[in-house]
């Protein structure tokens, strides 16, 4: 922090005392600067303390009151007058007039010199030039950390606590990726300057809305920018915070711009870690650290059902913007979905940003499920947890269901697995799974589809892209594998059971 007048004041070596303006006395000394013209004032730029003699004083009431009234309308800090030379006392004209504009005066006792006043100056300038490199050296270190530890997230939310400001990334059309501190609109903003500009913003932007000072930078690549990074302080940033925020576009920009191959190795070590736990295998406990989840962690499992889509292709959407999230996740592609894992307290922000991606990468919604907490060692336990609470939503792009939401479903779990298994086999679904693998079919699907719009033909082949006489004949042959009539209340509500029970296995 620069030296204020009334610290320089406080320096008892020096000797100085205020005589006039001590309101004004807390306006930071930028130089000191001797000087003894009747006007310096072309010569200054503003913050410096004037030192002088009083040799070139006028001797008129008039003049001095119009010296004084130069140097403060300059945006000098303060004024300190010599009283050993060419003056016994300040004039009390001088006095008055510093009074009058809140300008500080500072007598200078003839003791002291003013080398000895300048040197004080610049070496707390000097000491105050070190403390910002070093803060400055201290924020860069936390932040590459943070970019490493967390990636985006954890970068955008260290940045922002150490500037004490609200920070949003978004990408290059203004989707949010990341968003810390306290005006949740910022990504409005941004989006605003956006569409002011046509939709790119050539360079960084400094914004006065409200009670905020606005910065955009944009995160450079080869051609459009990655996204935007936009930083929102009461106050305009500070050397320091300036140097910072121009650390984290570098940081951000490098991580927005990963090669494809390094993110389709990591996605390849992401999914065989998975598939691994899902085995009933353990994962090496370094790799387990490499990937983000350090000492067996409590985590969910985010299931994202793919409805009449490929998997693979609702995979593809939602990946990236998982990826940039930040927060440490593992991902395999299922036949019916996309499972997800996540510490618990980020997955409501998984999810959203999901759906959210989704939305936007299919042009429809999603079926999301969220299973009940577990250890990352005995997540295989709880995968069929999320899957079922996704396939049981009755609304497309509803908020994501949680496991526990679900009546039928959580009094399966509370079912040891034999009875699960039991009642797949007493209802016939077991014959309808088999037949499945055995001819190639897809009656299992069509049964659930079936099922879940209630039979109603046309809504269930519609969910399955296929005609209503099909859906008819598959429905015949259902009935014929299975031994029980499908159209019959009880024998539904058994195959339904015995769906939501498969689903758990």
């Amino acid at each position: 922090m620069t030296m204020t007048v009334r610290q320089l004041a406080a320096r008892t070596k020096l000797g100085l005392s205020i005589v006039a303006g001590s309101s004004g006395a807390g306006r930071t000394v930028s130089w000191a600067h001797a000087i003894e013209l009747l006007d310096p004032t072309p010569w200054l730029s503003g913050g410096e303390l004037v030192m002088t003699t009083g040799i070139a004083l006028p001797d008129d009431v008039a003049g001095q009151r119009d010296y004084v009234y130069r140097l403060a309308d300059a945006g000098v800090a303060a004024l300190a007058i010599d009283t050993g030379t060419t003056l016994r006392d300040i004039p009390q004209a001088i006095i008055d007039a510093a009074d009058d504009r809140d300008f500080t005066v500072l007598r200078v006792p003839a003791q002291t010199p003013f080398i000895a006043v300048s040197r004080t100056v610049i070496d707390d300038l000097a000491a105050d030039q070190l403390r910002t490199v070093q803060e400055v050296v201290d924020g860069q270190e936390l932040l590459a950390r943070a970019a490493a530890r967390g990636g985006l997230t954890v970068l955008v939310e260290t940045l922002s606590n150490r500037l004490a400001a609200s920070v949003c990334v978004v990408d290059r059309s203004g989707g949010q990726i990341a968003r810390s501190g306290e005006l949740t609109d910022l990504r409005r903003r941004v989006v605003e300057r956006l569409d002011a500009e046509s939709g790119r913003i050539g360079g960084a932007r400094v914004l006065a809305e409200d009670r905020w000072i606005i910065t955009i930078n944009p995160l450079p690549a080869t051609g459009d920018p990655h996204g935007y990074l936009a930083v929102a302080s009461p106050t305009a940033l500070d050397a320091a915070g300036r140097l910072l925020v121009g650390h984290a576009v570098s940081l951000l920009s490098l991580e927005m711009a990963k090669p494809t191959g390094i993110l389709d190795a990591e996605s390849r070590l992401r999914t065989a870690a998975l598939a691994l736990l899902r085995s009933g295998g353990e994962l090496d406990r370094r790799l387990s650290q490499q990937l983000g989840f350090p000492n067996d962690p409590q985590v969910v499992v985010v299931f994202v059902a793919a409805g009449a889509l490929s998997a693979d292709v609702v995979r593809e959407v939602i990946q990236r913007p998982v990826d940039t999230a930040g927060d440490p996740y593992l991902l395999e592609t299922l036949d019916d979905g996309v499972a997800l894992v996540v510490s618990s307290d980020a997955a409501d922000r998984i999810s959203a940003a999901t759906a959210d991606a989704a939305q936007r990468g299919l042009s429809r919604r999603v079926r999301i499920g969220i299973s009940r907490p577990t250890m990352l060692s005995t997540v295989r336990t709880v995968v069929g947890q999320a899957r079922a609470a996704a396939h049981a939503r009755d609304e497309v792009g509803a908020r994501p269901a949680h496991i526990d939401d679900i009546g039928t479903l959580a009094l399966l779990l509370g079912q040891p697995a034999e009875s699960r298994s039991a009642l797949i086999t007493s209802s016939g679904l077991q014959s309808l799974i088999d037949y499945d693998a055995a001819n190639a079919t897809t009656l299992v699907t069509t049964l659930h589809a079936y099922l879940r719009y209630g039979g109603q033909w046309d809504t269930s082949a519609n969910s399955l892209g296929i005609h209503r006489h099909t859906m008819r004949n598959r429905i015949r042959k259902i009935s014929e594998v299975t031994g029980h009539d499908v159209d019959d209340a009880q024998h539904r509500s058994e195959l339904w059971l015995a769906l939501q029970a498969r689903e758990l296995e």
